[in-house]
Parts: structure tokens; C-alpha cells; sequence
């Protein structure tokens, strides 16, 4: 059943004619001070903090949902294991991971993928697993609330070194 529709998806993606980026010419009227395709990033408008803390809160929400439910089917989906339903903490680890996950995108798309997704993805899960080293240590959850404030802070601030190169 599948192979029809796969085959007319390749066939439409062969027959479409190619799309190459930035080889028209201008318009007259829009003068002849545009940036160039290889300039075109650094000419962006930077965007205000706000927009980049926007991101990352909205990251963060999706993350949590999309890995909080792959993470609740991973462990069992919505059957009844025991007194407790089947899923549930790997739910839990599902959320925490997509959150480390998504919080340095939603930062990165924000700003306009101007810095490096990688290392604001590596220092997300280094500031995860701090705040995880603190609740387990202390034998509270508050450094877990201070976890995606961390992340954000320092997607923000990879982002802006790297707006300096």
C-alpha cells in the first residue's frame, strides 16, 4: 500500500524543476546595496533577548510534551502496571530529555541559527545533569526548577559569542 505513494512522491521530487537560491538578479527598484548570499547572515538584524528567551520557553514546552509522551510509549504506553501506569517515569525521563533538547533549539531558531546548535545542546545536558547531581545530593527538587533557567542562559550566551565571530 505504501509503495504507490512512495513512488509518486519520488517521482514528483524528480519531475519538479531544481531550486537554486540567489541566482536572480535585483530588481532595479531595490537598489544595489543588498547583501550578497555569502553576506546575508551577518547582514540579519540581531534579535532582542526577549525573542531568544521566548524561544527556548516555547522549546522547552514542546520538548517536554513530545518527550514526555515518547517516553510514556516507550515504557508501556496507557496499560496498568501494578498500582502504577506503565510509562510513567520513563515519561518523566522522556520530558527531562526533550526539554535539555529543545530549549537550545528554540534559542538557536530565534536568534536566527546564527550560533552552534551542538554546543548549546552539549552545555543544555551538562546543566541538566548538574541539576540532577544537585537534586539527587540535596535530596530536593528545587535545583531541578533552576534547570531550564540554566539552559536558557546559556543557549543565550553561545548564541551571542558566536554573533561576535
Amino acid at each position: 500500500m505504501f509503495r504507490p505513494v512512495a513512488v509518486l512522491v519520488i517521482a514528483a521530487a524528480l519531475w519538479a524543476p531544481p531550486r537554486v537560491a540567489g541566482q536572480r538578479l535585483a530588481h532595479a527598484y531595490l537598489g544595489a546595496d543588498l547583501p550578497t548570499t555569502s553576506d546575508s547572515r551577518a547582514a540579519l538584524p540581531r534579535p532582542h533577548d526577549g525573542a531568544m528567551v521566548l524561544g527556548g520557553l516555547a522549546g522547552g514546552v514542546v520538548g517536554f510534551f513530545a518527550g514526555g509522551y515518547a517516553g510514556a510509549m516507550a515504557g508501556g504506553g496507557n496499560r496498568v502496571c501494578g498500582d502504577d501506569p506503565c510509562g510513567l517515569e520513563e515519561g518523566v525521563w522522556g520530558a527531562a530529555a526533550g526539554v535539555s533538547t529543545f530549549i537550545p533549539l528554540g534559542v538557536h531558531l530565534a536568534n536566527g541559527r546564527r550560533g552552534s546548535y551542538g554546543a548549546e545542546l552539549a552545555a543544555s545536558l551538562v546543566v541538566g545533569a548538574v541539576g540532577l547531581g544537585l537534586a539527587y545530593n540535596s535530596n530536593s527538587g528545587v535545583p531541578l526548577l533552576l534547570v531550564p533557567v540554566g539552559q536558557i542562559v546559556t543557549s543565550m550566551l553561545i548564541e551571542r559569542a558566536a554573533a561576535k565571530n
